[in-house]
């Protein structure tokens, strides 16, 4: 029998080391914004690898570091954003009981 639990530890030691190397890394972590009135609900990467994440009342271009390039308020929560073929982006977004749709480019302006 401790044979028997010798050779499991060992197997279960093997696989968890192999899935640990497996496993991605995280390459950056930042805090953004003020604290907890703010929250953020998709992001999306940019062709240049750099990010758009939107939130409760604001989205933000970062870097491929995760650096703030631009950040917007628009008045509304910013609740998905998905890329489009165009290489600009559309934002669901929630202001009061209506659900909205806006599209912005690369650089946060809203065009329609």
């Amino acid at each position: 029998m401790k044979f028997f639990t010798k050779i499991f530890l060992i197997g279960f030691i093997l696989i968890s080391n192999n899935l640990e190397s497996n496993a991605q890394s995280i390459t950056w972590q930042k805090t953004y914004g003020y604290g907890n009135l703010e929250y953020g609900y998709s992001i999306v990467q940019t062709e240049d690898e750099g990010y758009i994440a939107v939130g409760r009342s604001f989205a933000m271009r970062l870097n491929k570091f995760g650096d703030t390039l631009w950040r917007r308020t628009y008045g509304f929560t910013c609740l998905q954003i998905e890329k489009c073929p165009d290489s600009n982006f559309i934002m669901s977004s929630l202001s009061g009981d209506e659900t909205s749709l806006f599209k912005i480019d690369l650089d946060g302006n809203i065009l329609w």
